[in-house]
């Protein structure tokens, strides 16, 4: 059950997170991750999962390197020689597709920014640092 509240403490009244939660179990029902949703009350939704193994459809989704994202580059990313930049965008692209959620610009480019935070944050000392997020970003990519 997904409980969304009716929207009495909206603005005007007017729901936001009802239709924002319907939204995105419409979207993934589309995509074989829900089964089945139902209204239980105007302020919930009793949700039926799809089972795993339907679900699962990494073959469809698009890997980055058939993407073709913008070739923006975070202006804190500027100063990366261009391959790190590629594979970190390639690295926030699979993440972002694999959420399903949009990518946008802005999306991009700041998931590029998060997973390159996170990903320097524990780069062991002592050794190359570009080196070090190369090998930690194909880990990332590995892994997922």
């Amino acid at each position: 059950m997904i409980i969304t509240g009716r929207g009495q403490g909206s603005v005007d009244r007017i729901p936001v997170v009802r239709p924002a939660i319907a939204r995105l179990l419409a979207q993934w029902t589309g995509r074989g991750v829900v089964a089945g949703v139902q209204e239980h009350t105007a302020g919930s939704f009793v949700v039926t999962l799809a089972p795993f193994a339907a679900s699962v459809r990494r073959a469809s989704l698009p890997t980055p390197q058939d993407a073709t994202p913008p070739r923006l580059v975070p202006r804190p990313l500027a100063a990366l020689p261009p391959d790190v930049v590629d594979a970190l965008r390639a690295l926030a692209l699979h993440e972002l597709t694999l959420l399903g959620a949009p990518v946008h610009d802005a999306f991009l480019a700041s998931e590029m920014e998060r997973r390159f935070a996170r990903l320097s944050a524990g780069l062991p000392a002592g050794v190359d640092p570009l080196e070090a997020l190369r090998a930690a970003i194909r880990e990332a990519l590995d892994s997922e």
